[in-house]
């Protein structure tokens, strides 16, 4: 409560021709978060502050771990299951093109300690599609990871390893393309019979 989003959603001007000026005088500005009263945006700041030390600890145990070399065998496959995702995930974008993009890293670390930290769900291929794009657009490791995980409680049933959620979702799928196929119209004959 008390968060109405980014200057650049809040601030649209009556007519089209005032983007450019508006976005001029906003300048960097223009992804700033409004909110309503400053202890509002003191909570805020709190938070993502708190969330991004949690995170920094979290991926930090994990990594100390392998440093030591006491990696469970549960472990080295979720971190190979990522691995090998994270390799082949959006490479021809440039902000992960390149033998040894840190980039490229920075997503291995975040879906890792999001899997190692969250068993019930762990790491299943295509959760690396849903952190890319959070990553490219927000740049700092830690807050990616926070709304990644926050994006996750809402996504999550699609990735536990029962299925139930996506077999639902295909059931309904087919059941739509058995609809279509029944009920689509004869095509009509183009050419006119004399």
């Amino acid at each position: 409560p008390g968060v109405h989003g980014r200057m650049l959603d809040v601030c649209k001007p009556a007519q089209r021709r005032y983007n450019t000026a508006v976005t001029i005088a906003m300048g960097k500005n223009m992804e700033a978060i409004v909110v309503e009263r400053e202890a509002t945006a003191l909570e805020c700041v709190k938070y993502l502050k708190e969330k991004s030390s949690l995170y920094y600890e979290l991926k930090t145990d994990w990594m100390n771990l392998v440093l030591q070399g006491r990696v469970s065998d549960d472990v080295k496959t979720v971190m190979n299951m990522v691995r090998k995702d994270v390799l082949r995930t959006d490479r021809g974008h440039p902000f992960f093109a390149g033998e040894g993009n840190p980039n490229v890293t920075t997503l291995f670390n975040i879906l890792t300690t999001y899997a190692l930290n969250h068993p019930s769900v762990s790491y299943c291929q295509g959760m690396s599609d849903l952190a890319s794009p959070l990553l490219v657009t927000i740049g700092e490791e830690s807050h990616a990871y926070i709304c990644f995980s926050a994006l996750m409680t809402r996504v999550k049933p699609n990735f536990l390893l029962d299925g139930a959620a996506m077999t639902t979702k295909f059931q309904h799928m087919c059941s739509n393309v058995r609809y279509v196929l029944h009920y689509r119209p004869k095509p009509i004959n183009s050419v006119a019979t004399a």
